[in-house]
């Protein structure tokens, strides 16, 4: 019975982190990526918490009916909304949309730029999994309490139990090591994961399209504001650069509780300078954070997820004897010893 238990478990576990590989290596292998609906408008054609993939699709074939998914100035999250009306000028494709859910058409008109995709499929609920996996909670009932489990099991039984069923213990562990193994693809498919979602965190914007943009005329530089929300439920450390030399912000990094907000005042010699925008879970000093986004945006989180990470997974991995000598199965028997003597 504990047999048939054991191989239930990994066979879970093996899906489980068959699909979560699955959802991190679609969007380079089939150009689709995710996105996590928190809203009700499009009630109940999406519901509420779902995760919808997103393809890639020219302005020219977005069709009245489709549902897209597009950003909006202003607006830090994603919307997504049906085609209501095509409207074309000069070749140009801009789109009215509006939600199911919603009385009344969009206040805007939906540039083809802004688009982000087509939806192609939603999954309902998943999308609550992953907000709950973000939050300290979630992710610790989820990944944390489990591993640590799995890894305290394996302290027990290798130290505290008797001489001699710790030695049955060694030897079956030295013999099949599937629980380390599978211990270090959780490991690793979570810091993928929590890199995933930290670096959809990247926003970059053109300086003409922030709030309260002017020209100052005396100076011959153009200034505007940046509000960024924090509407998740963990802090995040806030960077901002640009790739132009000559842009100035009254603050280059800070701190951002949940649900906060926090305006900053940017000053540039272009219209044009794009600014960006990341936010990333405090897992390192903010200072170091900083650095780290200035060296490279998008493997700065990967680097801030596998320092605190990473230590703990290899850890678990030699406890679970990973990295121990498979026993020679002639040795584990007297009538097997007697036969190697004799071949000797």
């Amino acid at each position: 019975m504990k047999r048939l238990a054991d191989i239930l478990t990994n066979f879970l576990l093996i899906i489980s982190i068959t699909v979560l590989l699955g959802i991190l290596l679609a969007p380079p292998l089939f150009d689709v990526t995710f996105h996590v609906i928190v809203g009700s408008s499009m009630e109940p054609t999406i519901k509420l918490g779902s995760v919808v993939g997103l393809a890639k699709i020219s302005p020219a074939n977005v069709q009245e009916g489709d549902i897209i998914a597009f950003t909006v100035d202003q607006m830090d999250i994603p919307v997504t909304h049906r085609v209501l009306e095509r409207i074309e000028e000069n070749g140009v494709y801009r789109f009215r949309t509006q939600g199911d859910n919603v009385e009344d058409p969009d206040p805007w008109i939906v540039e083809p730029d802004n688009i982000l995709g087509k939806v192609v499929f939603a999954v309902p609920y998943v999308g609550r999994l992953t907000q709950l996996i973000k939050e300290p909670l979630g992710f610790i009932l989820i990944v944390g309490f489990p591993a640590t489990a799995v890894v305290l099991f394996q302290v027990y039984e290798l130290f505290f139990k008797k001489p001699q069923r710790r030695a049955r213990r060694r030897q079956r562990a030295s013999e099949d090591r599937t629980e380390a193994y599978l211990f270090l693809f959780i490991g690793l498919a979570s810091v993928i994961f929590l890199w995933h979602v930290t670096a959809r965190n990247i926003q970059p914007k053109v300086l003409r399209d922030l709030h309260g943009f002017q020209e100052l005329e005396a100076e011959g530089l153009y200034q505007a504001e940046r509000r960024l929300t924090n509407n998740g439920n963990l802090p995040l450390i806030i960077c901002l650069t640009s790739d132009e030399p000559g842009v100035e912000f009254s603050e280059t990094h800070f701190r951002l509780p949940p649900k906060g907000q926090k305006t900053v005042q940017i000053t540039a010699s272009s219209a044009t300078a794009q600014i960006i925008a990341a936010g990333y879970f405090p897992l390192l000093p903010e200072e170091v954070l900083y650095r780290l986004f200035l060296w490279n945006p998008e493997l700065a989180p990967l680097i801030a997820v596998a320092l605190p990470i990473l230590p703990f997974v290899l850890i678990g991995f030699i406890l679970l004897g990973g990295l121990s000598p498979r026993s020679k199965r002639w040795s584990h028997t007297p009538r097997q010893r007697r036969q190697h003597r004799f071949s000797a």
